[in-house]
C-alpha cells in the first residue's frame, strides 16, 4: 500500500510512524515546502522518495495519502486528491469550516476520505466504547474534562488562528463525545477569552454543552495555567469511568487500562492507518466518515461563535 505523507510537522511524523509499522503501507513520499524538514522525516523512515513544495501535482502514483498540512489546506487540497481518485485521511481539525466540511462529505461518495480524529482510536476511548456499548456504566449523564497547560510563550502561529483553542483542542473533545454517544449538540453556553494579555490570544475556554439523548458535557481549558493536568470523567447511573488522559482508565477505582502516553499516542495512531489501509481496501471507511465530522463540526463552530466577543 503505498503512501504518501503532506506535512513534515509532529502529525506527520507520529503518521509515519504509523506506516512504517503496518505489514503492508509503505512510505514512498513526503511532501513539505520545508526542503530539510521533508528530506529529513522521509530519510528517517525510509521513504523512497521525497517530494518538495508546495505542488500536490507532484505526488505520483500512490495509493492513499495521509495529509498533515495546516488546517487553512485542508480543503483545497482534499478536494484535489478526491478529483484524482485518490483516499485521503485528513488530520484534524477536518477543515475550517462547517461548510468546507460538508462540501468534503458530499464529494468522498466515491473516493475514501478519512478524518483522523485520533481519540476515537486510541485504546483508552475504544475501551470507553466497549464499556458504553455493553451497559457497564448504565446511563451517562454527565461528562466533565479539565485540560489545563502553559504554553504562553510557545507557538506564536495561535494568533494566526481564531478561535484555535476551541478548533483545535476542543475539536478533540466534542468529537469524542458525539462520537461515542453518536449524537449531535442540542445546545451549548461557551465563553472564551484572553486571560494572559500581551499574548494576544484565546487562552481560556469553557463550556457546557447538551447532546442529543445523551449526556451532558462541560469543559474547561486553558493555555495559561503553571498547573497542568488533562482529565475526562464520565458519570454513569450505574458506575463512573475516568480517564488520566492518556495514560490510565478506571471504573470506579479499579484501573482497567495502563500504558505509558507515549505507548496509548503510538497504538492510537497505529490503529487509525490500519483503519485508512482498510477503507482503501475496500472502499468503506467504518472510522472517522465525513458525515460524522460533520456532525461534531457543527458543534465545534456554533462554539466558537458562542465564545467570540461580538
Amino acid at each position: 500500500m503505498r503512501l504518501a505523507v503532506v506535512g513534515a510537522g509532529w502529525a506527520g511524523h507520529r503518521q509515519c510512524v504509523a506506516i512504517c509499522g503496518h505489514a503492508t503501507a509503505e512510505l514512498v513520499a513526503v511532501i513539505d515546502p520545508d526542503i530539510d524538514r521533508a528530506t529529513g522525516l522521509a530519510d528517517s523512515y525510509g521513504s523512497t522518495s521525497t517530494v518538495v513544495g508546495a505542488d500536490l501535482a507532484a505526488v505520483g502514483e500512490v495509493d492513499g495519502v495521509v495529509l498533515c498540512s495546516p488546517t487553512a489546506l485542508h480543503f483545497d487540497q482534499t478536494m484535489e486528491f478526491v478529483a484524482r481518485g485518490i483516499p485521503v485521511l485528513v488530520e484534524k481539525p477536518f477543515t475550517q469550516t462547517l461548510d468546507q466540511a460538508r462540501t468534503i462529505a458530499a464529494a468522498a461518495g466515491h473516493v475514501p476520505v478519512m478524518a483522523a480524529q485520533i481519540l476515537r482510536s486510541m485504546p483508552m476511548f475504544t475501551l470507553a466504547a466497549d464499556l458504553i456499548a455493553a451497559g457497564r456504566l448504565g446511563q451517562v449523564v454527565q461528562v466533565v474534562e479539565r485540560r489545563l497547560e502553559d504554553r504562553q510563550r510557545a507557538h506564536p502561529w495561535w494568533a494566526d488562528v481564531p478561535g484555535f483553542l476551541i478548533s483545535h483542542w476542543g475539536s478533540h473533545s466534542i468529537d469524542l463525545v458525539s462520537h461515542l454517544f453518536a449524537a449531535p449538540v442540542s445546545d451549548q453556553v461557551a465563553c472564551a477569552g484572553s486571560s494572559v494579555r500581551h499574548t494576544g490570544v484565546m487562552d481560556t475556554f469553557n463550556a457546557q454543552l447538551g447532546f442529543v439523548g445523551g449526556p451532558v458535557m462541560t469543559t474547561t481549558m486553558s493555555l495559561a495555567s503553571t498547573y497542568q493536568t488533562h482529565d475526562l470523567v464520565m458519570v454513569g447511573t450505574e458506575a463512573t469511568v475516568s480517564f488520566d488522559c492518556y495514560r490510565r482508565v478506571r471504573l470506579d477505582d479499579e484501573v482497567l487500562l495502563e500504558l505509558d502516553e507515549d505507548e496509548m499516542v503510538t497504538a492510537g495512531f497505529a490503529t487509525q492507518l490500519a483503519s485508512f489501509v482498510e477503507a482503501i481496501e475496500t472502499g468503506v471507511v467504518t472510522v472517522g466518515t465525513p458525515g460524522s465530522v460533520v456532525r461534531s463540526t457543527e458543534a465545534v463552530e456554533a462554539a466558537v461563535r458562542a465564545a467570540l466577543p461580538g
